[in-house]
Formats: C-alpha cells, sequence, structure tokens
C-alpha cells in the first residue's frame, strides 16, 4: 500500500520537473553566487532552511523502527535509507529549480503555496488540481508512514520492559501482528499535538527534538565503540570516526541554530519532552 502511495504523490512532482524542463518561458534562475535576504546572516539562513526542509528527509530515521520485522534488516535498512536519501535529495533540488525557473524569486519569498502557484503557471486550472490531489495523497502517505513506524516505538520499549505497563503494551494483535495499544499511545499524542498548533510549528519542533535526540545516538555510536568494543555489530559505520563526528557537529549546529532563531519553539519542544520524565518515573516506580 506504501509503495503504491509513494509513487501516486510522486506523479504529480515529476509532471512538474519535467513541464518545468521543457517550459518555454523559463525564468533566469542563477544558483551562484549563493546570497540571502537583507538583515539575515548566511548562517541563519541556512539553518532555518533546513529546519524548514529536513522534516522530508525523516523517513531514514522512522524506517529502522520497522528492523525487526525486515527479513534482511543488515543489507536491506541501509539500501533503503541510501536510496530514499539519494531519491529524495534529487526531487527537491530538481523540484526547487523548477519553482525557480517559472516564479520570480520575490513571488517565492515568504510564499506557502509555490507548488499551486508554480503548476497553475504551467499547466493552467488543471495544475491547481493536480497539486491538490497530490497533497492529499501525500497527508494520507505521511499518516500512514508515522503510523506505521510510530507504533513501533512503545511497542519494542514494552518488549524490553522500558515502560510502564509493558506487559499489555508489548503485546500485538495474533492475527495482524498489529501493535494496537501502541497505535492508541501515538494516536493520543498525535491528537494532543494537533491541538498545539498550526503544521509548520509542529514540523519545526518535531525536527529539533528529532535532531536532539540525533545528536545523542551519534555519540552514542562513538561511547559504544569505546566501551564495548568486542559488541556484535551487524550494521557497519563506514568513514569511523568521521561519519559520527560529521553526524554530531551537524545535529549540533542544527540544534543550537534552532534554539538561537526560535527560542520559544525550542522551549516548547525542550519542555514537551522532558514532561515525560516524572510521568515516567512516577509510574515505574509505583506500577
Amino acid at each position: 500500500m506504501q509503495s503504491i502511495i509513494t509513487v501516486l504523490k510522486v506523479i504529480p512532482i515529476v509532471l512538474i520537473i519535467i513541464w518545468g524542463f521543457f517550459n518555454q518561458n523559463k525564468i533566469p534562475a542563477p544558483i551562484f553566487p549563493l546570497t540571502v535576504g537583507d538583515n539575515i546572516s548566511f548562517p541563519n539562513a541556512i539553518s532555518q532552511g533546513l529546519l524548514s526542509a529536513l522534516f522530508a528527509f525523516e523517513g531514514w530515521i522512522v524506517v529502522t523502527n520497522l528492523a525487526n520485522e525486515v527479513k534482511n534488516p543488515e543489507k536491506d535498512l541501509s539500501r533503503a535509507i541510501i536510496f530514499g536519501l539519494s531519491a529524495i535529495t534529487l526531487i527537491y533540488v530538481l523540484i526547487n529549480y523548477t519553482f525557480l525557473t517559472v516564479l520570480p524569486i520575490h513571488e517565492l519569498v515568504n510564499n506557502n503555496n509555490a507548488a499551486f502557484e508554480a503548476s497553475m503557471r504551467l499547466f493552467g486550472q488543471f495544475g491547481g488540481k493536480l497539486v491538490t490531489i497530490g497533497i492529499l495523497i501525500s497527508v494520507y502517505g505521511a499518516v500512514n508512514v508515522f503510523m506505521l513506524t510510530g507504533m513501533r516505538t512503545p511497542y519494542i520499549l514494552a518488549q524490553d520492559n522500558l515502560l510502564p505497563f509493558s506487559n499489555k503494551i508489548g503485546k500485538a494483535n495474533i492475527h495482524t501482528g498489529v501493535p494496537v495499544i501502541g497505535a492508541l499511545i501515538v494516536d493520543a499524542i498525535a491528537i494532543i499535538m494537533i491541538l498545539l498548533g498550526n503544521f509548520t510549528v509542529l514540523t519545526d519542533m518535531l525536527v529539533f527534538v528529532m535532531w536532539t535526540f540525533n545528536t545523542m545516538l551519534s555519540i552514542a555510536v562513538i561511547l559504544l565503540r569505546k566501551r564495548e568494543p568486542e559488541l556484535r555489530r551487524p550494521f557497519k559505520v563506514q568513514w569511523y570516526p568521521l561519519i559520527p563526528i560529521v553526524s554530531i557537529l551537524g545535529s549540533i549546529f542544527i540544534v543550537v541554530s534552532t534554539i538561537i532563531n526560535q527560542f520559544v519553539l525550542s522551549i516548547i519542544g525542550i519542555g514537551l519532552t522532558l514532561l515525560g520524565l516524572p510521568i515516567y518515573f512516577y509510574l515505574f516506580t509505583y506500577f
């Protein structure tokens, strides 16, 4: 099902890219030299752009939640991550270049409907319908993916007895294999998050929190290599320790720049994350 959804939501993007490539009324879109707007530094511009764009790349993180259910995770997960990141990067570069050749730069600034307007320029009224259908399919696909992977997190934690009521949360439906209670937990969290703000706020907050944990995960790779050198490692880290170090530096840049540029959002994200600690320790102690 997810493969079908992925193909369907990529079709409108590919059509926009192809039509944009053969568009006879292209606007000059010089990529170099790289410049930023007034009253903003280049590092700040990069960090804010990353925060908005990284949500599209979160699939490489959540796909690891399914490692326990993949037949050959040592090979298939690595291939999925590399292919997924490469494909998304290529698509994003091409679609953004198309936007630049269809819409003047002043129309793209602070424009939340760039895809809609670009498709209208290329296809007319049909373009608006095309993008609307693509957005609906994309939203459904994202919900499906995050439900599929998100409910595995409490499920796996419960199997390791790391959550209160683990004996209940760690059970899956015997017929479908779906961790029902894990799904209900994720649903409850999603409903609460929906009530907190708009889509941009939620995605930026999610990216900030996830990259905070990514920083700790990259540090953990180095610490585990030193503390437990004989531990079996089915997943190899190429060019160690260069890759973990680059990951740590990049993650720290994203986290720190977010705190500087979006302080309130960062505090809310940190607060929501830390909110789980007293609840966890209370339930774990008394139940």
